[in-house]
Order: C-alpha cells, then structure tokens, then sequence
C-alpha cells in the first residue's frame, strides 16, 4: 500500500493544480471569465473543470453552430440609363413629283405635203413590185428613222404585174394593142391563123395552131377561156379583136403561158381578110407582164413599247398613175402623225406602216400588205393585245367633209371631234366593189376607224399633186391628230382628252 499524505499537504496541492489550470485558462481563452465554484458543501457539477469550448463567446454562453449556406452570389451590374435626349422631328418624306405628260407637237400641213411631192412628184407611179414601189419604200424608211423611229422593212412575194411596153407587128405593119392583165411578158413571131367561132376547145381543134399566133373573135367565152385553150392546142401567141367598135381591154385572173393581147374591132376584121388571102406573119412583144415581184410594208416603231394603236395607209399606186389622192395623202398624213407624235407619253404603243400592194393590179387581189402584217399577228397572238387600227386613204381631194367609216365605238367620236374643230364630219360606209387596208384588221376581229372623204376621181391620170386640195388634207390631218390623241387615252395614256373623246359612246 501507498501511505496518504496529509491533509494539508493534499490541499496545498489542490490549490495549485487550481493555480495552474487558471493560468492555463487564460492564457488559451483570451480574456473569459473562469466558471463560478460550487458553494461549499455542494458537489461540483459536471461541467466544473472542464475546460470551455475554443469558440465561446465573451458572455459565457455556447455559440450555435454555423449554417452552411453557399456564399451570395454578386448582385449583377445594371447599365446606367441613358441620358433622355431630345425627341427628334420625324423626317419629312418628299411627295413624288407628279408624272411628266408630253403632248404631241401640232400637226403640220405643211411637213405632209412636203412628203407627198415627194411620194408624187420626186417618185411618181408606185405600182406594186416596180422600182417607183421600191423608192417609196427606200424614201419612207428613211423619213421614219430621221424622226427617231425603228423601221422593220416586212417583204413578201406576190405575183406583180407591169407592163411598160406592147407592140404588135403584123406583116411589117403596127398596129394598135393593149396587154391583157395578167399575160406572161415576151417576144414571139409566127404564121398566124384565124381561129373560126369564138375560140371554144372545139373551135381550136378545126384548125392547126402549133407554134401559129391564134387570131380569136371577143364573146361569150371569158378571156382566161379563150387563153387557156389556145395554149393547150400548142398556139405560142395569142390576139383577141373586139366584137364592138373601138379597143378594150381585160384581165386573166389565173395568168397566162402565153403573150395575149387585145386588138380593135377594125383592125381584127382586116386581119381575118388578109389571112384568108395569103400567109400572114405575126409578131409581139411585151415588156413586162406578170411575174414574182417583192414588196415591203413599212413598220416603225419606238421600240419601247408594244404596237397597241396601228396607224396606217398604203403607198403604192395603180399603174402608170402618180396616186396623189390615192393614197400618197394618206401615206402622208402617216408620216406627219408620226413626226407629231413622237417622244409624246404614250405614244411608244403606236405603230406607224406604210402598207404595200394595196391596189389590185392586173387582176391581182389587193388589200396585200396589210393581210401580210395580220397574219403574222394573228400567227403570234399579238392581235389580241391591238386595241385599235386607224387607216387613213384618199384624204387629200375632193370634199373638205371627213368620212369615218368603221367600228362606231370610234365613228360617232371622230365626228364629235371633228366637228369640235369646226371641220365638217359625217359617218359613211364603204362604197361597194372597194376596199381599204382596214378590211385586213376588221377581218382578224380588230376594232378599226377608217378617215377618208368622197368626191374625187382616183385610178386616173388626173390623180397627181396639182390636183390635191392642202385645205381638204388639212382637215383631214387635224382630225386624225386629235383622233390619235383620244385613242391614246383610251388606250390608257394619262393625255389631255380632245373635246368631243368620248369612246364610251
């Protein structure tokens, strides 16, 4: 066993152990206060001694333990404000400035008379597939490209007839013919033979005409019968004298193989005498006759638009005939419209021609030219799209009245406006057994206004320039400008209507 100290020395001991701890305390808890010591008699209580935790706080008291919350995330950064500036005017928009309208410049009489000496006086004659066409053609392309205008030159091949010269010769005497319309052209000299009756097949086979020039009587049978059977019982020429007194002259509308010309009553009687006396030779010569020849319709154009409005009148004339009146007034006045016209709003949807081959010559059909030019618009579904075609023929002699014959969408406004002008206006129609290059378009479903007048001669040699009233062409052209005018409105152009453009009635 271990003897125990003694009392004293036990609590001598225990006061220092007290001593230390107090030391130690307060070096390790930084300031607290050490815990109170149970009163005397009263045991200690379990915490005496202990040491307190690191973390208490200076009030004795325990401190809860920390939550674990995750650290605040940084409030994010705003963008200041901007600075209020001062509201701005709304921009002002400029109007569109208001369309531009072009007039047309005043029709010009004088300019359409300058172009018709030349078509009739400079040029002359223009029957179809001749040189006077051809010039006509070459003058008209020429004007057109000088106002600014594209020119198509449409060619086409027809048969042609012309002839410049006949002579017949029989037994070294001339004697006086005329070409039938139609005949081949050519040089032949042969016996000729009398043919008896009036040149039926059964006439022809009494008698041997091979390589002969056939002598016939004028009668009962037609022309192209009395041709054709000659050709076919091997005759090389043929001579047909009147049955009445004085010449006469005719047409084979299907042509012929053989030179065929007319004779008077009085030199075909003589004829039949001295062939029935001796052999008798004949001879004929044709310059010319007919055959394939080229025309050419005139087309211009601006090039900018679509040919909406045709305006419209042929050049050519008949045979050996200047054709002032018919048509080298219309073909003018063309011109003019176009020289009129040109730059005007509007205006790149007209179309202006000058047709070819209008005339019947020799038999041929006429109308030629413009049935060339519809078909290809037929062909191509462009007729559709045309809203209206104004021709102009025979407008420079005669009466100062305008004749407007056509559609009466546009007669009865022509009229108006014609009478707006102080011209007098009238609507007509077309005589029988004539015809015009609106009868082409009308025929294709085409709306047409044809402007003419009446009372003066054509076909004939009086036909020429001296003969053409500038009074009546002037009226004619200021009609026509107003007229085109209105049909560009109505076409849809924003031009200032005439007075008296009202094509709703």
């Amino acid at each position: 066993m271990i003897p125990l100290p003694s009392l004293a020395a036990r609590f001598a001991g225990i006061v220092a152990l007290c001593l230390v701890a107090l030391v130690v305390a307060a070096a390790c808890g930084g300031g607290s206060t050490p815990a109170s010591t149970p009163p005397a008699g009263e045991p200690p209580s379990e915490d005496a001694g202990q040491e307190p935790p690191d973390d208490a706080g200076a009030s004795g008291e325990e401190p809860s333990e920390p939550e674990d919350t995750p650290p605040a995330e940084p409030e994010p950064e705003l963008e200041p404000e901007p600075e209020p500036t001062p509201e701005e005017p709304p921009e002002e928009v400029e109007p569109p400035e208001p369309e531009v309208v072009v007039e047309p410049a005043p029709y010009d009489n004088d300019f359409a008379l300058t172009v018709l000496r030349a078509l009739t006086v400079e040029i002359g004659p223009r029957a179809r597939g001749t040189e006077g066409e051809l010039a006509a053609a070459d003058y008209l392309t020429a004007t057109f490209e000088s106002l600014g205008y594209e020119v198509e030159r449409q060619a086409f091949t027809l048969p042609f007839e012309s002839v410049s010269l006949v002579e017949v010769v029989v037994d070294g005497t001339a004697l006086t013919a005329d070409a039938f319309g139609g005949t081949v052209g050519g040089e032949v000299e042969a016996r000729l033979v009398v043919v008896p009756g009036l040149g039926s097949t059964a006439n022809f086979a009494q008698v041997d005409v091979t390589g002969a020039v056939a002598l016939v009587e004028r009668g009962v049978l037609f022309f192209q019968e009395k041709v054709d059977n000659a050709a076919a019982a091997g005759a090389v020429g043929i001579m047909i004298f009147n049955n009445d007194p004085g010449p006469f002259s005719g047409s084979l509308a299907d042509g012929s193989t053989i030179p065929a010309v007319s004779l008077t009553q009085a030199a075909g009687q003589v004829l039949v005498g001295q062939v029935g006396q001796s052999e008798v030779v004949a001879a004929i010569r044709i310059e010319g006759g007919r055959r394939l020849a080229t025309s050419e319709n005139i087309i211009a154009t601006t090039g900018d638009g679509s040919c909406a409005i045709y305006v419209g009148g042929h050049y050519d004339s008949v045979e050996n005939v200047a054709g002032a009146n018919d048509n080298g007034s219309g073909t003018s006045l063309v011109v003019a419209l176009a020289q009129a016209f040109v730059g005007a709003t509007g205006a790149d949807e007209i179309c202006f021609v000058g047709f070819a081959a209008e005339e019947a010559v020799g038999g041929i059909g006429g109308i030629a030219g413009s049935g060339v030019l519809v078909s290809r618009l037929v062909a191509t579904g462009a007729a559709a799209d045309v809203f209206v075609m104004l021709n102009l023929d025979v407008t420079g002699a005669g009466n100062e009245s305008v004749v407007a014959i056509g559609s009466s969408t546009f007669t009865v406004p022509l009229v108006r406006i014609a009478n707006a002008l102080g011209i007098p206006a009238r609507v007509g129609n077309l005589p029988s057994n004539s015809g015009s290059d609106h009868l082409s378009f009308q025929a294709a479903g085409i709306p047409v206004i044809f402007a003419t007048t009446t009372g003066a001669s054509i076909h004939v040699a009086s036909d020429n320039f001296a003969n053409i009233v500038p009074a009546v062409l002037d009226n004619l052209g200021r009609t026509a400008h107003a007229m085109l005018q209105c049909l560009l409105v109505g076409n849809g152009a924003p031009q200032e209507a005439p007075e008296g453009c009202d094509l709703g009635g």
